[in-house]
């Protein structure tokens, strides 16, 4: 359980050659290139940007087909690509999205007429246009107040004009006023000083018939955009076209970011990157088979940015992710994840606790992870729930978090030690295999005799052994007389050393502390045991004929689905928490650039093969 070696690797060919050789980069799934500090100078296209601009337009006509004429979801999306040069493909992107922004555009327009219409509504019963206008003697037009207004008011303040009320309510209302031309100057000062305001508007249709115009517009809008649908519904036969077009055109715009990575000259391509070891020779054989390059294979060297490729078994490679997702190992690092691995998969099943969910959990994922199509990604994914499940039967049968909370709580402090002593124990090795071993001995091996010696203390309390109990205390005292005198080392006053050492014995309360926090695996469990038992106990309650039964279930599928979820996703989240912060703070560093191969990376089809 380790870190895979990895080489070197160098490939050199004439520029005509170089997507032939970037082809079999790519379908190899093992190359980490590492981008030249040199740039193309040659050979400078627009193909990328092409391809930029069909992959948005191919995303977004299958983003409207799924809006607009949804297909099944498969479980596993991911199907193996048909050769194409079997097929014909048909991209109906363009004809897609012209469709699309026709239907928005005409949803707009009946926004637009319904707006119109709400505008229009109180006045449907008045006879004349809203525009205003003038004859020979006499102004007219339509004024509105933010108030109530009667015909006693306008005929008082418009003594000369005549007045029509068109609608009046608590917060607007309307009038229709014809004044003659003579009056025009004081029939405006009375409009400024009551705050009235003319409506303007170019329409000359009457309001009950542009209504009905909009409405019967509206109604040919709809008819319109129902054609488009059917369309869509039509043009959808060609998704997985779209789909397949739009796999190709990634893998080819992938091919080339890939090529910028290289280095040209006038005739020359060459490129550079890691490959692991065991695939090495092979990739080496077929590429000097099959095209005409030079390979040239070489161990890293020390000042090299290596990438870490890690390698785990069937048991610890599910937890790779978890570490990734805290940071990818760095060159002094060791591969934490068969040891994280045995604390995770315990740790989950602690905390789950119910073996009835445990079983559920194990034989939904067991089932995607060992005999399923899905993708390696996801069915890993699967593999690390498949044995949290089975630890959680085995915790669920074993103990009962109910019954004896204590003795729970002191074994998961018990294991939460258990952990934090393997962390320095791993800290220990790596110092001792880089030679630090004053490091190793005075900063963390006297830290492991404390904890040792307070296990050892604890255990002969509780069991009343003299013996035992002395011993623990013995390499107690040892450890923090180590502490003491040499914490300060590297300070030349005397004095300064021993207070060092003194204040290095504090750093006990963050051990104590971290060994707390594996309390939770009891807090967890109960909390998971006791819902179950109180779902259980409702359910109960409901009866056992006819609508009890219905109650019952919804009650028992309700109650049991919610604790369920909830304290999976509590388990997972606390789980990986205890391993980021109590385990991995004691011997891990991080940092380290994850080993990322050049590959077929799609979205709907599996090219096994690249690019027909």
């Amino acid at each position: 359980h380790m870190k895979a070696p990895l080489k070197k690797i160098t490939v050199l060919c004439l520029k005509e050659h170089k997507n032939t050789v970037m082809d079999i980069i790519f379908k190899s799934g093992a190359v980490h290139i590492t981008p030249s500090a040199e740039k193309e100078i040659s050979d400078k296209n627009n193909d990328e940007a092409a391809l930029n601009l069909k992959l948005q337009r191919q995303s977004e006509a299958l983003n409207i087909l799924n809006k607009y004429v949804p297909e099944k979801k498969s479980f596993f999306p991911k199907t193996k690509a048909p050769a194409l040069k079997n097929i014909n493909l048909i991209d109906s992107s363009n004809d897609i999205l012209f469709l699309k922004n026709t239907i928005d555009e005409k949803r707009r327009q009946i926004q637009q007429n319904n707006k119109t219409i709400a505008f229009l509504h109180p006045y449907k019963n008045f006879k004349l246009p809203l525009k205003s206008g003038s004859t020979q003697n006499t102004c007219y037009g339509i004024f509105t107040a933010e108030k109530t207004i009667t015909k006693q008011l306008l005929d008082t303040l418009f003594e000369d004009a005549y007045t029509k009320i068109i609608f009046s309510s608590k917060n607007k209302s309307a009038f229709f006023c014809i004044v003659h031309k003579n009056k025009q100057k004081e029939f405006d000062t009375i409009i400024r000083e009551e705050g009235f305001s003319k409506t303007e508007t170019d329409n000359d249709i009457p309001p009950a018939k542009r209504i009905r115009a909009l409405k019967n517009e509206n109604e040919e809008l709809n008819r319109d955009i129902l054609k488009c649908k059917q369309k869509l519904k039509e043009l959808s036969c060609n998704r997985d076209s779209i789909k397949l077009l739009y796999d190709t055109n990634k893998v080819l715009k992938d091919r080339l970011s890939a090529l910028k990575q290289g280095y040209y000259t006038k005739k020359a391509f060459i490129i550079n990157g890691f490959v692991p070891a065991n695939k090495a020779k092979n990739l080496k054989d077929r590429l000097e088979s099959e095209t005409s390059c030079s390979v040239i294979l070489s161990l890293p060297d020390e000042n090299d940015d290596v990438p870490v490729l890690l390698e785990n078994n069937i048991f610890s490679s599910p937890v790779e992710e978890i570490t990734k997702t805290y940071s990818v190992p760095s060159k002094k690092d060791i591969d934490p994840n068969f040891i994280m691995a045995v604390f995770y998969y315990i740790f989950f099943g602690m905390m789950f606790s119910d073996a009835g969910y445990g079983l559920l959990v194990s034989l939904l994922c067991g089932y995607i992870a060992f005999f399923s199509k899905a993708e390696q990604g996801f069915k890993k994914t699967m593999r690390l729930f498949f044995y949290c499940g089975i630890s959680t039967i085995f915790w669920g049968f074993w103990l009962d978090p109910t019954k004896k909370p204590l003795i729970l709580l002191v074994f998961s402090v018990a294991l939460g030690i258990l952990q934090i002593l393997t962390g320095m124990a791993i800290r220990f090795y790596m110092l001792f295999r880089q030679k630090e071993y004053k490091s190793a001995f005075f900063d963390v091996g006297s830290w492991i005799l404390i904890l040792l010696g307070v296990v050892f203390v604890a255990t002969g309390a509780v069991l009343k052994i003299r013996f035992v109990l002395i011993f623990g205390t013995a390499l107690v005292i040892s450890g923090a007389a180590v502490i003491i005198l040499t914490k300060g080392r590297d300070k030349k006053n005397p004095v300064a050393r021993f207070f060092s050492g003194i204040l290095g014995l504090y750093d006990i309360t963050g051990l104590i502390s971290d060994a707390l926090s594996y309390s939770r695996l009891m807090a967890l469990g109960l909390s998971t045991g006791v819902i179950a038992s109180v779902v259980n106990m409702m359910a109960s309650l409901t009866g056992g004929k006819g609508l009890g039964i219905i109650v019952f279930t919804i009650v028992f599928i309700t109650g049991h689905g919610l604790n369920f979820a909830i304290n999976m996703l509590g388990a997972y989240v606390h789980t990986n928490r205890l391993q980021y912060v109590e385990f991995f703070s004691k011997f891990y560093e991080g940092g380290g650039s994850a080993f990322r191969p050049l590959k077929l990376n799609t979205k709907y089809y599996e090219f096994t093969d690249g690019k027909d």
